[in-house]
């Protein structure tokens, strides 16, 4: 694909500039079999710079480096890059925990189905068209009240959901997700069991 919109592109007499890197004297090499004839600019080349001396120089003007590479990786290619996609992966993660105290400003009762300790923690890979991740939730004690405003006490629990997404194309993505996978026991609302163990895949169509 990339080769026939760079065909398409070009006409008889056109110059081309291109950032090709010190580095890289056989992908420039390549391209040059593929475009005889053309006038190609390389500055980079020319001056034999490669990627440290790129970075240094960007550093030097006050300009903050990409994410990937302030993160310790040698490529910092975009996502929305096809070569990148399907090069390189990025890990992403996080972790929240909330600590509250609602209550009840009348009564001074815990209000009820609010478990004072949550603690919530999810991580993602993703590499061309896959992207893979999963979450881990602990929730803590929570009390729920019948009709004689009497305390019932709901247990904590933890629940672990992973799931999958494989790109087709632009529009139509695989999925798969897997809920409680470890077959916990619990209940979000007294005496209303939380669904246990559970499994789906599907497609799905976003238009772009």
């Amino acid at each position: 694909m990339k080769r026939r919109l760079l065909d398409n592109w070009k006409q008889p007499g056109d110059i081309m500039m291109f950032g090709y890197i010190a580095e890289e004297a056989d992908r420039l090499d390549d391209f040059r079999e593929r475009n005889t004839g053309r006038e190609i600019i390389l500055p980079l080349v020319d001056r034999v710079l490669g990627k440290g001396n790129c970075k240094a120089m960007v550093e030097r003007a006050g300009i903050l480096l990409p994410m990937q590479f302030r993160r310790g990786y040698d490529k910092a290619n975009c996502k929305c890059c096809i070569k990148g996609g399907e090069a390189y992966g990025s890990l992403v993660g996080g972790v929240s925990l909330d600590l509250q105290q609602a209550r009840d400003d009348a009564t001074g009762k815990r209000l009820a189905y609010r478990a004072e300790q949550q603690f919530k923690a999810h991580l993602a890979y993703s590499t061309g068209a896959l992207k893979v991740g999963g979450e881990w939730q602990l929730v803590g004690a929570r009390y729920s009240y019948d009709y004689a405003g009497n305390a019932r006490l709901l247990d904590r629990y933890s629940r672990i959901n992973v799931s999958a997404d494989y790109r087709l194309d632009r529009e139509w993505t695989l999925f798969a997700r897997a809920n409680n996978v470890s077959d916990k026991k619990y209940e979000l609302v007294r005496n209303y069991a939380a669904p246990r163990a559970s499994f789906f895949v599907g497609v799905r169509y976003q238009q772009k």
